[in-house]
C-alpha cells in the first residue's frame, strides 16, 4: 500500500496540525481512535499522580539520608524554571536520583525565592525530616557538614564572570536581540528577511537566527555567531524596511 504524498514527511516536516496527525494515525492503524486533548490531559495527570504516590512511598522508606540538588533554567522565551532532584542510596547500595519537581519560577530568582520554592516542594512531598534540617541547619549534616560543603558550580561562576564582561557591550547586545525579535515577529518579516538573504547572496544559511537568553552566556555566544553570519542581511533589511530601527552599527 503506497503512502499518500501528504503523509510523507522528513524529520524537519512532521505533522503539525490535528487533522494531519489523525490522518497519520489512521494510516498506521485503521482501528486506532485518537483521544481528545482533554482525555490526554486527564490521562497524563492521573499517571503523574500515581507515580508520585509510589515515589512518596519509596522516599519514606529510604534507609539512608536524602541529598538534594537544584538549579535554575531559562528558556528561549526567557521564562525561569527550577528543578529539584533527590539523591539517595537504596537498600541494594545503588545510588538513585529522582526528579521531584520541574516548575516555572517567576522572578526574582534570588536565594530567598529558591529556598521558599524548595521548602514548598518538600512540604508537598511530605519530606518532613529534610524540612526540619532546612530550618535547623546547625547540626543537620554528618560531621557538622565538613564533607558536604560544595562550592559554587564552576559553570555558574564562569557565567557570572562573562556576564560582567558583557555589560560593556550591553547596547549592542540589546540591538542584536531586538533585531532577531523583529525578524521573528511575523511571517511577513521573516519572508522579507529571506528575500534580503537571497539579494545579498553568499550567506551561510545553515546558521539559523538564534535569540540568546540574557542569563546564559553560551546562548548569547550562539546569538552573536548568527548575527555575524547575517550582518550584511540586517544592513540590507534596514535599507528596505523603514520600520526596522534596531540595526547594529558597523562598529557594534
Amino acid at each position: 500500500m503506497p503512502v499518500p504524498p501528504r503523509l510523507l514527511h522528513t524529520t524537519r516536516s512532521l505533522p503539525r496540525t490535528p487533522q494531519r496527525f489523525r490522518e497519520l494515525i489512521k494510516y498506521l492503524c485503521l482501528d486506532a481512535k485518537v483521544p481528545s486533548r482533554r482525555a490526554c490531559t486527564i490521562y497524563i495527570n492521573n499517571m503523574y499522580e500515581e507515580q508520585k504516590i509510589i515515589l512518596k512511598s519509596v522516599l519514606s522508606k529510604v534507609p539512608s539520608r536524602i541529598s538534594l540538588t537544584s538549579d535554575l533554567w531559562t528558556s528561549f522565551a526567557t521564562e525561569g524554571y527550577i528543578y529539584l532532584t533527590a539523591h539517595y542510596v537504596d537498600e541494594n547500595w545503588k545510588l538513585q536520583s529522582k526528579i521531584l519537581n520541574f516548575c516555572h519560577l517567576p522572578p526574582p530568582h534570588f536565594g530567598a525565592e529558591m529556598a521558599k520554592a524548595i521548602y514548598e516542594f518538600l512540604e508537598d512531598w511530605e519530606i518532613e525530616l529534610l524540612k526540619d534540617r532546612l530550618l535547623n541547619s546547625n547540626n543537620g549534616l554528618l560531621c557538622g557538614g565538613k564533607y558536604f560543603h560544595v562550592r559554587c558550580c564552576c559553570a555558574h561562576i564562569l557565567n557570572l564572570i562573562i556576564q560582567e564582561g558583557l555589560k560593556f557591550a550591553k547596547n549592542a547586545l540589546t540591538k542584536f536581540r531586538e533585531s532577531i525579535k523583529y525578524v521573528k515577529g511575523s511571517e511577513g518579516k521573516m519572508n522579507a528577511f529571506k528575500a534580503c538573504v537571497v539579494k545579498v547572496g553568499s550567506v551561510d544559511t545553515k546558521v539559523g537566527l538564534c535569540l540568546g537568553v540574557p542569563t546564559r552566556w553560551n546562548s548569547t555566544f550562539v546569538m552573536l555567531q548568527s548575527v555575524l553570519a547575517y550582518r550584511c542581511v540586517f544592513n540590507t533589511l534596514a535599507i528596505e524596511d523603514a520600520n526596522y530601527v534596531t540595526c547594529p552599527t558597523a562598529e557594534e
